[in-house]
Formats: C-alpha cells, sequence, structure tokens
C-alpha cells in the first residue's frame, strides 16, 4: 500500500506498537525476536520516504526552522549527557532511544508528500486501527490494563498507556470523516471502540484528552465556527463517554482487578501529585547552580537517586530541569512556532472543507500529544509528539502552496 502512496507508511507507524503487540499475544517468536517487527517496520517506512522522494522531488516541502530546531533540541540533549550526574545512564537511554527520534522525526515525516495522500493515510489509520482494536480486545487474554504476551508463565504485560495512545489516534481521525459518505456512518462505532479501549487499559488521560482534543477542533473545523456544532459534539462526547465507561464496568472486571480506584477523584489526585513531587524535586536541584538554570542538569539527569531514579512523568518540567533555560528555549520557540503555523493555516477563508478535516485531524493529534506530556513520558520518548509537529508543519506548507497556486490561477 505504501509503494502507491507512500503517506500510508506514516499511519502505519502510529500502529506499529499495537501491531506487535498483538503478534506478540499470538506466537514467542515475536516475543523473543521482539526487534524483528520494529526492524521489518522501519525498512518499509524508509522505502516510503525515499520512494516518495523520488515521485515528488519537485514539489517536497523544504525542511522549516521547525523542523531544524528540533534536530537542535534533540543534538543539546546529546550534548548535555556530558555534564549529567549520571552519564552512563544518560548516554545508554539515548543510544536506546536514537532510532525511533531518526525513524520517528527524521525519516516518516518525508513519507507525507501531498494533501490527498494525507488524506487516505488518515481514512487508512481508521480502517486499519479499528480492525486492529477489534482484534486486541476481543482475542487476546487479558491482564490487569493490558494484554498477556505468547508463552508468559510470568504474565508479563506490555505499556498499557502506548496502546491507549494509538486508540486515541484512530479516534480523532474517525471525528473528522464527515465528508467520506462511505465511512462517516462508522465514526460512532469508532469512538466508542477507541472509549472502551482507553477504558480497559486504565489510560485515564488518553481517556480525557482523546475527547478534550476533538471538542477543541471540532467547530474549527466547520466551514463557519459556530458554537451549536460544538454542543452537538459535546451532547454525543457525554453519551459515549458514560455509556463506554458503564459497558466496561460491567464486561472488563475492572471492580475485581482494582482499577476503579484509578478512576477515581482521589486515585486522580494522588497520581497527579506524585508526578509533580518528582518534577519539583527535579527543579529544586536544577536552581541550586546558575551553571544547571542556564545549562540544565543533563539529560536523564532524573534518573540519579539522589533527585528520583526515574524520568518525572511530566515532560516541560523535565527540559526545563535537564537542559537548562537554553533547552527550554530551544522548546518554547518550537512550541509557539507551531502555534503560529496553525493560526496562519487554520484561520483563513481559503481553506476547502477536506483541508480543514485533514488539519483538524492533525492537530488534534498534537494536542493530544501535548497534553499527554504533562503526564507521562520523557523528551526521549516524546518522539510522536515532535514527528507529528514535522507533519503538520509540512501539510501546512502544502496547503498555503496550493493556496498561491490557485490565487496565481
Amino acid at each position: 500500500m505504501s509503494m502507491r502512496n507512500s503517506a500510508i507508511a506514516y499511519g502505519y507507524l502510529l500502529s506499529i506498537f499495537s501491531l506487535e503487540q498483538w503478534l506478540q499475544t499470538k506466537d514467542v517468536f515475536f516475543v523473543t525476536h521482539s526487534s524483528f517487527v520494529n526492524i521489518t517496520s522501519g525498512l518499509v517506512i524508509l522505502f516510503s520516504a525515499i520512494l516518495g522522494w523520488v515521485k515528488n522531488k519537485q514539489n517536497m516541502p523544504t525542511f522549516s526552522s521547525i523542523y531544524l530546531l528540533i534536530i537542535v533540541l534533540y543534538g543539546y540533549a546529546f550534548l548535555s549527557c556530558f555534564w549529567s550526574p549520571v552519564p552512563n545512564i544518560s548516554f545508554s537511554n539515548y543510544v536506546s532511544a536514537l532510532p525511533y527520534i531518526m525513524l520517528t522525526i527524521l525519516v516518516a515525516p518525508l513519507t507525507i508528500v501531498d494533501l490527498v495522500k494525507t488524506d487516505k493515510m488518515l481514512i487508512f489509520l481508521v480502517v486499519f486501527g479499528s480492525v486492529l482494536l477489534v482484534i486486541l480486545l476481543t482475542s487476546t487474554d487479558w491482564g490487569y490494563r493490558t494484554v498477556v504476551l505468547a508463552g508468559n508463565n510470568a504474565h508479563l504485560k506490555t505499556n498499557p498507556l502506548a496502546l491507549a495512545s494509538f486508540s486515541g489516534y484512530v479516534f480523532i481521525a474517525s471525528m473528522f470523516m464527515d465528508g467520506r459518505s462511505k465511512l462517516r456512518y462508522l465514526r460512532w462505532f469508532v469512538a466508542i471502540l477507541c472509549l472502551l479501549f482507553a477504558v480497559k487499559t486504565g489510560s485515564r488521560g488518553q481517556f480525557i484528552f482523546m475527547i478534550f482534543s476533538v471538542l477543541i477542533f471540532f467547530p474549527l473545523s466547520k466551514p463557519k465556527i459556530n458554537f451549536g456544532s460544538f454542543f452537538y459534539v459535546l451532547f454525543f462526547g457525554l453519551i459515549l463517554v458514560g455509556l463506554s465507561y458503564l459497558i466496561m464496568l460491567n464486561f472488563s472486571g475492572i471492580e475485581q482487578a482494582g482499577s476503579q480506584s484509578r478512576w477515581s477523584g482521589g486515585g486522580l489526585d494522588r497520581d497527579f501529585s506524585n508526578r509533580f513531587a518528582a518534577a519539583q524535586n527535579l527543579l529544586f536541584f536544577w536552581l541550586k547552580s546558575p551553571l544547571s538554570i542556564f545549562f540544565g542538569l543533563g539529560s536523564s539527569a532524573s534518573f540519579s537517586k539522589e533527585i528520583f531514579g526515574f524520568y518525572v512523568h511530566m515532560v516541560p518540567f523535565e527540559v526545563l530541569g535537564e537542559l537548562g533555560l537554553l533547552g527550554f528555549s530551544i522548546y518554547f520557540i518550537i512550541l509557539f512556532k507551531t502555534y503560529k503555523s496553525f493560526k496562519k493555516s487554520f484561520f483563513t477563508d481559503k481553506l476547502s472543507q477536506a483541508e480543514k478535516n485533514i488539519l483538524a485531524s492533525l492537530y488534534a493529534m498534537l494536542l493530544f500529544e501535548f497534553l499527554l506530556s504533562f503526564k507521562q513520558g520523557s523528551l526521549l520518548g516524546s518522539v510522536p509528539f515532535f514527528g507529528i509537529v514535522v507533519v503538520t508543519n509540512r501539510v501546512t506548507f502544502m496547503i498555503s502552496k496550493s493556496s498561491l497556486k490557485s490565487n496565481s490561477n
């Protein structure tokens, strides 16, 4: 499929982790050879990027300042490993993340070469993603919050947050399918499926933020911004939330598994307080020296037992503490330029409905990932966020170029 449309490879990239987990529940080979799917998928994406460039090199977007700033940010993160209090851990974490950084940020966005193919990529994500989610829900063994791998007597499980993030991508893409007559009536089924999956994995942030991201961008995706459409989506969104949660309570064994406390106000407050306390402790050490304030404590410094012993789960605070004001300035400029690009592209009368749907899908995914960065992950693990930043920037460039052509004609 990606030979015909290179952009399909980007939709596949967003699906790799969930596909790999399903394969690992079915055959021990994929458990003992865990890099097999990653390597073969990386080759598919690399081949698609090369093929997309060869076929569309005359119309390929140039490397933007945002793209270069992201490279500078990760380059600075590497340099900061030299003064980290735990250099061995810092270099080890960076080397482990490097293939994903290169694939997701440097290579995969190159598969996005035109608007029509990007639109088909989003349709692929909804169809392929929905099938994969149904299979994961119905034909695999589940432990507490996630699937159980094949041949694993200890019932080792996978990362439920990554599975739920994938359901968030599918949910967002499905909610902006208005103009596709053959699929638009399936979007509510897909929406329920994705919400069920988020509850099944006990992923509160993904559950809340996927709905919030759609509610923000749905009115903006309309020809004229109207609050009637906002309340329409809000009403049905609340019904979906309540329905999905009630269904999951009845057949997933949430109460017996003990995850009901995860959804209580006390559970949410407790986990947020723990994350904030870890970030606060990192910033306490960061403020001890003028040099660390400007240059940072070093990448993965939070892994020092003296500071926290692990990453702090709040990426903006981690960037400030580990990369200092210098690294955080680069991070902030990336966010600011992305916001300016969003304003310039979205709030114009020249966009077609199809272009608005594409932009709404991508920027909603971007907002979804940004919100998640306040409760999970690290800078080295934030490659999906920065990858989508690059993709939205490329799509914005294509739309502005298309507008210039139509104006000149």
